[in-house]
């Protein structure tokens, strides 16, 4: 990940509060770096490949049956109140939604 060039307003999604993250920020979670634009960075770029800042590659760049196997893995460990639930269609949009509300949900 890239250094931040300045001080930065994100959104938190579990309470929709204002967070900030700056220059000396480290550890910066997902789902702040999916707010923040490549503009922020001081090399004009969040990270060097499309990989996701853990390493993994983003949900977009997966294909529909990862996807799935994704979330199954997911919900083999969890109660039936915290299962991943795929809205819609069940379509490529859909899973990588309901991952990425996963990620938010489960965030640090």
């Amino acid at each position: 990940m890239g250094q931040l060039a300045y001080t930065v307003y994100v959104k938190d999604p579990k309470t929709n509060e204002d967070v900030a993250y700056g220059p000396d920020s480290d550890d910066i979670p997902g789902w702040a770096l999916k707010q923040m634009g490549d503009h922020c960075f001081e090399d004009g770029q969040k990270t060097d490949s499309d990989d996701e800042p853990d390493g993994q590659v983003a949900y977009s760049k997966q294909n529909v049956p990862d996807l799935e196997a994704e979330i199954e893995r997911r919900n083999n460990d969890r109660a039936d109140d915290d299962q991943i639930v795929v809205g819609g269609k069940g379509n490529k949009a859909d899973l990588v939604a309901a991952l990425e509300a996963d990620d938010a949900a489960h965030a640090e």
